[in-house]
């Protein structure tokens, strides 16, 4: 079926350009406010994880492995969607989409969980369905539980994220992205994943690539990790008595 170019698809042509042209200035105006009212300390932060994750992908490019296990293959395919993942779940936060880019940490969440079960497998075929969180992230289970009740669309939680109230009073959905303060509790969120995702990757490393071991430990990456574990812990902390 083609569709007639008239006056009538024209006009609809335009108006759906319109509002790409605005959402776009959105996003722009809320990556500007993102950078401009973001803490020092959590910049820093951010700017550690992106080098860390360079570093650590950098690794696994410059040392390709032969004689791998199966499980350890399917460990290198998951580490790979979790970095296509990476920047499009940052760049979705400073532009203003904290529900989107919540429900992509989510699936973040079960990559983690995937690669920790084939790290126990023993060689064993896994299920195909997702493992359990309290089996593989004992440590997470009440944050994934937070993560999925958006991801699914719970209305108490994600209502919070895209309400807004106009000058007469009006509410209801803003269909743009907004900028808002808790857009960098989002991101500190993210970056708790990362923590472990980062775990996941040199507790690989650690078994394939011979040597590593006493490399890292003499390396700038693993002086960036320190820095970052210990400055992420304090900013949780932080956040923690505010609220």
């Amino acid at each position: 079926m083609e569709i007639e170019k008239n006056d009538l698809f024209e006009e609809l042509l335009r108006r759906s350009c319109d509002y790409q042209g605005k959402l776009k200035s959105k996003e722009d105006q809320n990556s500007e406010l993102y950078k401009k009212y973001e803490k020092t300390t959590l910049f820093s932060l951010r700017v550690l994880s992106d080098i860390i994750l360079i570093d650590l992908k950098s690794e696994l490019i410059n040392n390709p492995q032969e004689n791998i296990t199966d499980d350890d293959g399917h460990i290198i395919y998951f580490l790979g969607t979790y970095i296509r993942s990476y920047y499009l779940i940052s760049d979705l936060i400073m532009k203003g989409y904290d529900v989107e880019a919540i429900t992509l940490m989510r699936r973040c969440f079960e990559i983690i969980s995937r690669i920790r079960e084939l790290e126990n497998s023993e060689g064993k075929k896994l299920p195909k369905k997702m493992p359990k969180m309290s089996d593989t992230i004992k440590e997470g289970v009440e944050f994934y539980g937070y993560l999925t009740k958006i991801a699914h669309n719970d209305p108490y939680q994600t209502i919070e994220f895209i309400f807004i109230e106009g000058d007469k009073g009006e509410r209801g959905p803003s269909l743009h992205p907004l900028h808002s303060d808790q857009l960098y509790l989002v991101y500190i969120d993210f970056l708790r994943i990362n923590v472990m995702f980062f775990t996941s990757m040199i507790t690989l490393y650690l078994r394939i690539i011979e040597g590593y071991s006493d490399k890292l430990s003499i390396s700038d990456t693993w002086t960036h990790i320190q820095m970052f574990f210990s400055g992420l812990e304090k900013e949780m902390k932080s956040v923690r008595e505010l609220t």
